[in-house]
C-alpha cells in the first residue's frame, strides 16, 4: 500500500508559506497602523513594506517547494521512514512499536481541498516525532490504518500483564448540544478571556491617546472626559459588560472546539473526534494508557460535573496539555463510562480523607500570605491597611477547602487514587499499579512530629503532567503503599526521604 516513496500534497508549499510569514505579518500590519494614526505615513514607508514582504514571500515559496521535493515518506517492513532536509539530508526509521499515537486535524483550508494534517507521537516526547501539514484524506487515513496494524497484537505480548486482552468491543459515545452548552458556560476559561479583554481596551486606549490624528478630533475628547468623570455605577457597569463578554467568548471557543465531540472505542483502541472549524481526529492504544484524570471545574463542583482527561505515554500537544477523553460528564457516570470505553480504570475505590489532626497544617499553610501582608499593609496604609484584615476568613476557609477534599485511596494492590484541591479545580487522579513508574515518600521535621507524609507519584506521560502528589497522607497508609508497589514485579523506581 505505502512501501514506494509519498510526498505530500503540493499545496503543502502554500501552507508552509502561511506559516513562514504569519510571523511578519502582524509586525507590518502594526507598523502601517500606527504609522497612519500617527500622522507619519508616507510613500517611501509603503515601498519598503511592500517590497520587504514580496521578497520575503518569494523566499519562503522556494524553500517551501525545496522542503516538500525532499520529503518523502514510506512504510517499510514495520518501520515508518522518512527523508527529509533542505541543506542536510536526514533519515529516520521509526519503528511501528515506538508509535503511540496518531493525531488527524483538518483545518478550514485543509477540509477545502480533501487535506488533512497528521501529527504522530511516539514514546519519549512531547513533541511530535512526525509532522506532515498536507496529506490527502485517503493517504493520511491508509497511513494510520497502515502504522496501526498488528500494534494491540505486540502490545499485548509486551505488557505480560494480560489487563488489555485482543477485544473487539465497539462503543461509541457524543456530546449532545445541551452537553455542549453546559461545557462552555462552566469552563472556566472566563479566567484566562477576562484578562485579555481588559488588556485590549487598555491598549487601545492608549494607543488613541498617543494618536496625533484621533486626539485632534473633538469626538475623542469627549469621550476622554467622560471616561475621567466615570461614576461608581458605571465602572461596574463597564466591567459586568466586559465580564460577560469574556464569558460569551469563552462559550464560543468552547464550542468550536469541542463541537461534534466523539469518543469510540474499536477493539483496543480509543478513537477521539472533534472540532467545528478545525476537525481533529486521535486514536490512542488503550495499552498506552497511563492514568485517568478527573478535573473539577470551579464552576462545575457545585452541579456534580467534570471532564475527563487520559493521559498516555509520550503523548501531549503543544501546550503540554493530557487529551480530553470526555469534555463534561456527571460525577455519577464516570464508573459506567470508564467501564464501557477503559475498563481498566473503572473503579469503586473511595478517597479517603487526610486525618483530622492535619486539618490546621493546611490551614497554616494558607494564612501565611496574609498573616506577613497584614502587617506591613497596615503599616504602610494605616488606617486603610487595616482593611487587609478581611482576608484571614477566606485564607482559613480555604485551608479547611483543601483538607476537606484532599485524600488518597486504592483497591487491593491494583488500582489507586489521588485527589487535591486547586485553586481553580478539584482533580482526581486514577493509576493502576503497573503504570507507575516511581513513588516517592517525603517526611520533613513537622511531618515526622505530626506522623504524615507527603505521597509523590510519577507515570510516563508525554504531557509533562504526569506527576502527583498529596501533601500530609497518614504514613501508615503511605507505608503500605510503598511495600507493595516495592514488591511489584514490574521495574520502578521507589524511594524514601524520611
Amino acid at each position: 500500500m505505502m512501501f514506494e516513496p509519498r510526498r505530500q500534497h503540493p499545496l503543502y508549499v502554500l501552507i508552509h508559506l502561511f506559516q513562514a510569514i504569519r510571523s511578519w505579518v502582524s509586525p507590518s500590519v502594526f507598523l502601517v497602523v500606527y504609522a497612519v494614526t500617527s500622522g507619519r505615513l508616507s510613500g517611501n514607508l509603503l515601498v519598503v513594506v511592500g517590497s520587504s514582504l514580496i521578497f520575503m514571500i518569494l523566499i519562503f515559496l522556494g524553500l517551501g517547494f525545496y522542503s516538500w521535493r525532499r520529503y518523502t515518506y514510506m512504510i517499510k517492513g514495520n518501520e515508518l521512514v522518512i527523508h527529509s532536509g533542505i541543506w542536510v539530508r536526514k533519515q529516520r526509521i521509526i519503528p511501528q512499536s515506538r508509535i503511540q499515537s496518531i493525531d488527524l486535524t483538518e483545518g478550514i483550508f485543509h477540509r477545502l481541498f480533501g487535506l488533512v494534517r497528521v501529527r504522530i507521537e511516539t514514546a519519549g516526547g512531547s513533541e511530535p516525532e512526525v509532522a506532515m501539514d498536507a496529506l490527502l484524506r485517503s493517504d493520511a487515513y491508509n497511513l494510520q490504518i497502515a502504522l496501526k496494524k498488528n500494534l494491540s497484537e505486540k502490545e499485548d505480548e509486551k505488557s505480560g500483564e494480560g489487563s488489555i486482552k485482543a477485544d473487539q468491543r465497539k462503543s461509541e459515545r457524543k456530546l449532545q448540544t445541551k452537553e455542549l452548552l453546559l461545557a462552555g458556560a462552566t469552563s472556566g476559561g472566563i479566567g484566562i478571556v477576562f484578562p485579555l479583554i481588559g488588556g485590549l481596551f487598555s491598549t487601545v486606549y492608549e494607543l488613541l491617546q498617543m494618536s496625533e490624528w484621533w486626539s485632534s478630533l473633538d469626538w475623542f475628547h469627549l469621550f476622554q472626559s467622560s471616561v475621567s468623570a466615570l461614576s461608581v455605577a458605571t465602572v461596574l457597569l463597564v466591567l459586568f459588560s466586559v465580564l460577560f463578554l469574556s464569558w460569551m467568548l469563552a462559550i464560543v471557543g468552547t464550542i468550536l472546539t469541542n463541537a461534534h465531540f466523539t469518543v469510540r472505542r474499536e477493539g483496543n483502541d480509543l478513537l477521539l473526534q472533534r472540532g467545528w472549524l478545525e476537525k481533529k481526529r486521535v486514536s490512542i492504544p488503550l495499552a498506552r494508557i497511563q492514568a485517568i484524570r478527573v478535573v473539577e471545574g470551579v464552576l462545575r463542583q457545585p452541579f456534580g460535573l467534570a471532564a475527563l482527561h487520559v493521559e498516555s505515554a509520550g503523548f501531549g500537544n503543544e501546550n503540554g496539555d493530557s487529551t480530553v477523553l470526555f469534555p463534561l460528564i456527571r460525577m455519577r457516570d464516570i464508573k459506567p463510562f470508564l467501564a464501557e470505553f477503559v475498563p481498566e480504570f473503572s473503579t469503586d475505590v473511595v478517597v479517603t480523607s487526610l486525618p483530622k489532626h492535619v486539618r490546621k497544617r493546611y490551614i497554616v499553610r494558607s494564612l501565611w500570605m496574609p498573616l506577613v501582608g497584614v502587617p506591613v499593609l497596615t503599616m504602610m496604609f494605616y488606617p486603610l491597611g487595616l482593611l487587609s484584615l478581611f482576608f484571614i476568613p477566606p485564607a482559613v476557609a480555604w485551608g479547611w477547602w483543601k483538607y476537606r477534599f484532599a485524600g488518597v485511596g486504592r483497591e487491593g494492590n491494583f488500582l489507586y487514587r489521588l485527589r487535591w484541591q486547586g485553586v481553580w479545580r478539584r482533580t482526581t487522579v486514577i493509576v493502576t499499579r503497573p503504570r507507575i513508574q516511581a513513588l516517592v515518600l517525603k517526611r520533613n521535621c513537622f511531618q515526622r512530629r505530626a506522623r504524615v507524609c507527603t505521597v509523590e507519584v510519577q507515570i510516563a506521560s508525554g504531557s509533562g503532567s504526569g506527576y502527583y502528589r498529596v501533601i500530609d497522607v497518614d504514613e501508615k497508609e503511605g507505608e503500605r503503599w510503598h511495600d507493595m508497589l516495592r514488591n511489584d514485579k514490574e521495574k520502578m523506581t521507589s524511594s524514601r526521604i524520611l
